[in-house]
């Protein structure tokens, strides 16, 4: 019937719920995530203690770093140019600007460098040019003075060509086959006209006639290695010429003179290449 519905629904039925074991379990499970979130904010609140005290102490010595270096370089500056303390000392205590009267009131001495120098603008007695006239001079006494003057250049340009019998031992001896035995000697040396060094070892002697001043003389290295010739021999031959004399001359100064340019240093070349001398490298 309807009534007895309406009673039933009106009856409440018992809710099912949770046990107190249940129920205090939960609340465990709280307190630990609440404790463990406490734990959690303690510890990144130490942390960032821990963080901003290094960086205070960080802090702290960069700032005392910067003021032992800037102490450090002004005690180098000023033991490196003590005369500027005195110039900061003089800077700090300003001098006192004085009026303009009292500018144009003082006097003062010139400085030593605007002083005119003693005895300025005192004539002093000058004495008599003598003028020559053109009677006075001596003709004969120049003429005489530039005979002189010839004679010495010519002695001095002058060449001993001696002959094979005036060629001594000694001679012979101090003939150099390598450039070390070269001694350099700029006032008492000859002079080579292939490598124009002034060396105190004994040269060639031209023979034929037509050379003039020191051109027939050739060093012993550069007669073997240019012309595949030895100074021994060649000084003792009387009909020997230079090779100026015969045309063959490869030095820088003669190869100029017909048009070509200088050689360099061929020797090692030649010798790569088959040849005894620079001569027959370039004849080839």
């Amino acid at each position: 019937s309807p009534k007895k519905e309406t009673q039933e629904k009106s009856v409440k039925k018992p809710v099912k719920g949770k046990s107190p074991s249940q129920i205090s379990r939960g609340r465990q499970k709280v307190k630990q995530k609440q404790d463990e979130e406490k734990e959690e904010e303690e510890d990144e609140d130490k942390e960032e203690e821990e963080l901003s005290h290094s960086l205070k102490k960080r802090d702290k010595n960069i700032q005392e770093n910067k003021a032992m270096s800037v102490f450090l370089l002004t005690n180098i500056v000023f033991a490196l140019f003590p005369q500027k303390k005195k110039r900061l000392s003089e800077r700090a205590t300003p001098k006192k600007r004085k009026s303009e009267t009292d500018v144009v009131s003082e006097r003062r001495n010139p400085s030593r460098k605007a002083r005119p120098p003693e005895n300025f603008a005192v004539e002093e007695k000058s004495e008599p040019i003598h003028v020559r006239s053109p009677r006075t001079v001596d003709i004969k006494r120049l003429v005489e003075k530039h005979k002189k003057r010839r004679s010495q250049s010519s002695r001095k340009s002058q060449y001993c060509v001696k002959s094979v019998d005036e060629i001594t031992k000694e001679d012979l001896d101090n003939i150099a086959y390598r450039s070390k035995d070269k001694i350099w000697d700029k006032e008492n040396g000859s002079s080579c006209h292939q490598c124009r060094q002034k060396t105190l070892d004994t040269k060639t002697v031209c023979r034929s006639g037509f050379c003039v001043g020191a051109k027939g003389q050739f060093c012993g290295p550069c007669l073997k290695n240019r012309y595949g010739e030895d100074v021994c021999t060649v000084l003792l031959d009387p009909t020997w010429s230079c090779p100026i004399c015969r045309g063959m001359c490869n030095c820088s100064l003669c190869r100029k003179k017909e048009g070509r340019c200088a050689t360099g240093i061929l020797v090692g070349l030649a010798r790569y290449n088959g040849h005894d001398n620079v001569h027959e490298y370039l004849e080839r």
